[in-house]
């Protein structure tokens, strides 16, 4: 009897070891994209993700959003199926384009920092110190992928029912391909996927025109693609 208990102490142990290890994986990554600010002059920041929305209703909500966004220092670029931005320090233009509508605004003051991963790192943060691994799974496919299940603490899942997140971790480059969330029954999505298809600090393409250049052709008509929206001004 007693060889059966020390085996299963030691693989207690090796699987204690492994979800620690994983947790600090993770919280070295969040920390390390909580330290990202601002591009600097002629850098460009780039983001393409893709977010799969499973509800359990037949909600009138996406099941599927395929977003790009480009961030330098003066500018935004958003572009999903949904909606666009085109940001700069002076001016925000959002167009919805099921509603052909482009709506007109003031930009705030320090708008860029609401763009900069630092604002989530604080949540992020607080999920994973205070929340239990359950299990660490190298993917089949990938010896580099991490499959890392946790559960979050019961006061963080009654402040946003959340009760599962699955990090697809890459270990080899130590960063977070996919996040999939699930959530209580009480929420009308069941689960929520974000799928990293690139995350660039650095980005090649670093060509930057006047925001309204991608609304408007040079003797200010709609360019084509715009054509028949309408424009609502709602600057102060």
């Amino acid at each position: 009897m007693k060889p059966i208990i020390y085996i299963l102490s030691i693989l207690l142990f090796i699987g204690t070891n492994e979800n620690e290890e994983a947790k600090k994986l993770l919280e070295s990554y969040v920390s390390e994209m909580g330290d990202v600010r601002l591009p600097k002059e002629g850098n460009t920041y780039y983001l393409n993700m893709t977010v799969k929305n499973q509800f359990r209703q037949n909600e009138d909500g996406p099941a599927l959003i395929n977003f790009e966004a480009y961030l330098t220092r003066n500018q935004l670029r958003y572009n999903s199926d949904l909606l666009s931005i085109y940001q700069d320090s002076s001016e925000v233009w959002a167009i919805v384009h099921s509603a052909k509508t482009i709506y007109l605004s003031d930009a705030e003051e320090d708008w860029q920092k609401n763009y900069t991963t630092n604002n989530l790192t604080g949540v992020q943060l607080e999920l994973i110190k205070t929340g239990k691994i359950l299990s660490v799974h190298q993917d089949k496919n990938n010896d580099a992928l991490l499959n890392i299940v946790l559960q979050p603490q019961v006061l963080f899942t009654k402040n946003t029912r959340i009760e599962q997140v699955v990090f697809l971790f890459n270990k080899k480059l130590h960063t977070i391909k996919k996040i999939q969330i699930k959530y209580g029954l009480n929420h009308q999505i069941e689960s929520q996927e974000f799928i990293y298809n690139a995350l660039e600090l650095n980005h090649e393409n670093t060509e930057e025109s006047p925001v309204r250049s991608y609304i408007f052709k040079k003797s200010g008509e709609l360019i084509e693609k715009y054509q028949g929206y309408q424009i609502i001004d709602n600057r102060s």
